[in-house]
């Protein structure tokens, strides 16, 4: 019998086989096309993140980090970075699939990527952000922003023609920063 090897559908399944370290890993989507992610192992002990997109300020005028997520309009998505990346959404939603956790974070070069200032989190299950197109309230575990925190709050979350960004001073939802 031959047998087939294991082929990582996120960075958490590295995480489960003993890699510990962030850093650049090879994943694969659902029909098996490999391709490389870059991998938080460190942040959040016992969590592995996956970076799908990031941006610095000089490039935020770009097509690609202007549109919402259920759009396609990758960047350097075979060379995950800090400054100029976005993946496909074929493979966005292929991470979605296998994924229980999401994540956005901004000033990183202000904070770091281990720091819970300007950061959001909450359950793909309760959330599919992949998906929101609009302007709607959305259930979060942990929300901080500008030093403001709210923990399982709903938080006013808008995505048409614009990236999803969360509206911290809109009313509606629990969370808010006035």
């Amino acid at each position: 019998k031959v047998q087939k090897k294991l082929q990582p559908r996120s960075c958490a399944d590295y995480l489960k086989n003993g890699a510990d370290k962030c850093g650049y890993y090879k994943i694969f989507d659902a029909a098996g096309n490999g391709f490389t992610v870059y991998c938080d192992m460190e942040t959040e002990p016992g969590a592995a993140w996956t970076l799908i997109m990031s941006w610095s300020l000089k490039n935020n005028m770009l097509l690609s980090f202007r549109k919402p997520l259920p759009l396609n309009y990758p960047v350097n998505e075979n060379a995950p970075n800090w400054f100029l990346y976005r993946l496909t959404k074929d493979r966005m939603r292929s991470l979605s699939d296998v994924s229980t956790h999401w994540r956005a974070t901004c000033g990183y070069d202000k904070h770091g990527i281990n720091n819970y200032r300007d950061y959001i989190r909450g359950k793909t299950a309760d959330v599919n952000i992949f998906a929101l197109v609009g302007t709607t309230c959305i259930k979060t575990e942990l929300i901080n922003v500008r030093g403001h925190t709210g923990i399982h709050q709903t938080a006013m979350y808008h995505s048409s023609s614009y990236l999803p960004h969360v509206e911290s001073t809109s009313g509606g939802c629990q969370f808010s920063v006035s």
